[in-house]
């Protein structure tokens, strides 16, 4: 360890927390702090190619601005792998991106863009526009490309533009893919979470307690190559749209069991509002027609109209006067005769 490491680790130990914190503070003003800026990912490589001695390799990453494309460059320039062992004689860039035209706000139509591009040959006299024009005609955009170039010693000729143009091809192909292969992960994620989403719905449904899914990130399909990214989410979207056909069934039969419902229990309520009129009806009808009937039971109960004897054997009144008459006589005679037998 040096004496500057070794005083910096000692300071950094013994210095109050409170500075420490303050220092980590800082970093966001200055990079310094925490390394050169990193350019964004994915950053892939092309396979070295190599001619008499000068090996090309090319890098290439998502960009939308020339910031970005400026930060690529100058990480491959610090780059130090098996593929790009040391500082490199030419860094060659360009960069191919969409930017608003000025005034714009980029949601009207496709003419508020237009395609900015930029490039730095690092010496490489008409390299970099080698690579733009990869960029170009093959679909490059919001990408930037550095292709470097090793000198061996042997002058190439126009073989160098060709070198250019193959390693550069290669990097842009492969970051295309790399795009397409995580967006594809994105797509698997977003429908394993769906259908997951249907199947707890299905399993609260029917009362049982949902399978545990897998995992259903972005990571879990790390490995996955393009072809069998693009097979799993075409058997995922068939799964789901039968799912979402079965959900859809399921809904429908049970709206129409609750129209069922409604439409009996409406009918029901008719029945009964039917039959409470007939009963009030009835109660309404029930005296007049039991007073009717007394009515009737008085009238047969009254006698015949006519004078009757206390027998009801029809006689008039003549012949009720009569019979008194004789039972008078009748007392007198009997009275008379106990006079005389008493003198």
């Amino acid at each position: 360890m040096s004496k500057r490491t070794s005083s910096a680790a000692f300071s950094s130990a013994n210095e109050p927390s409170s500075k420490r914190t303050t220092t980590s503070g800082l970093s966001s003003y200055f990079p310094s702090l925490t390394g050169p800026p990193r350019p964004p990912a994915p950053l892939v490589s092309s396979d070295p190619l190599t001619d008499r001695q000068s090996t090309f390799i090319a890098h290439a990453c998502p960009a939308t601005n020339r910031t970005h494309a400026q930060t690529l460059q100058t990480h491959i320039r610090g780059l130090r792998t098996a593929s790009h062992p040391c500082e490199m004689t030419h860094e060659m860039l360009a960069w191919r991106c969409l930017a608003l035209k000025p005034g714009k706000s980029g949601l009207e139509s496709e003419d508020d863009w237009r395609v900015e591009t930029g490039q730095d040959d690092d010496g490489e006299k008409g390299g970099a526009n080698v690579i733009r024009d990869v960029l170009a005609q093959e679909g490059g955009v919001d990408v930037a490309i550095v292709v470097s170039r090793l000198y061996g010693g042997v002058m190439l000729g126009p073989a160098r533009f060709a070198h250019i143009r193959a390693v550069a091809s290669q990097a842009l192909a492969r970051l295309l893919a790399a795009q397409r292969l995580s967006a594809l992960r994105s797509q698997l994620s977003s429908l394993d979470e769906q259908i997951a989403a249907f199947s707890s719905s299905s399993a609260a449904a029917a009362g049982t307690t949902p399978a545990k899914s897998k995992q259903s990130t972005v990571d879990a399909y790390a490995a996955l190559t393009e072809e069998k990214a693009q097979r799993l989410v075409a058997a995922r979207e068939k799964r789901l749209e039968l799912l979402e056909k079965k959900h859809r069934e399921e809904e429908e039969a049970l709206a129409r069991a609750d129209q069922a419902a409604r439409e009996a229990e409406r009918r029901g309520g008719a029945a009964a509002r039917e039959e409470g009129t007939d009963e009030n009806e009835a109660g309404t009808a029930s005296p007049s027609l039991a007073g009717n009937g007394d009515e009737g039971n008085a009238e047969q109960a009254q006698p015949p109209t006519g004078p009757q004897d206390a027998n009801g054997d029809g006689k008039d009144g003549v012949e009720d006067e009569d019979d008194e008459e004789a039972l008078l006589r009748e007392a007198e005679e009997l009275a008379r005769k106990e006079a005389e037998e008493s003198q």
